[in-house]
């Protein structure tokens, strides 16, 4: 009887990324992609608050056990609204124009 070989690295499927408060004790999933790389996006953050995250991979065996907490992340708003010196701005287009 011939014995078949198992791989013990078996293709990854997909990836869930759980976030986590840092003041909570409670992890939530923040969003699960079936890209290669263990790279993502969390979007739906509220700015201020500190989060951690860990990612768990998925196969065809299943879940694996998370990974360990990233450092601490403070959410940042991705885009800020730019302030204008109004100002600045007449004096500059002053010196344009004459």
């Amino acid at each position: 009887m011939k014995s078949i070989k198992m791989s013990s690295r078996l293709e990854i499927k997909a990836r869930r990324f759980n976030k986590h408060l840092c003041y909570s004790v409670m992890w939530e999933k923040a969003l699960e992609t079936d890209v290669a790389t263990p790279q993502a996006v969390v979007h739906g953050l509220i700015e201020g608050n500190e989060y951690q995250f860990r990612v768990i991979a998925i196969n065809k065996a299943g879940q694996s056990e998370p990974s360990e907490a990233s450092k601490n992340f403070i959410a940042k708003p991705r885009f800020r609204k730019t302030f204008m010196n109004y100002h600045n701005s007449l004096s500059v287009l002053r010196k344009i124009w004459t």
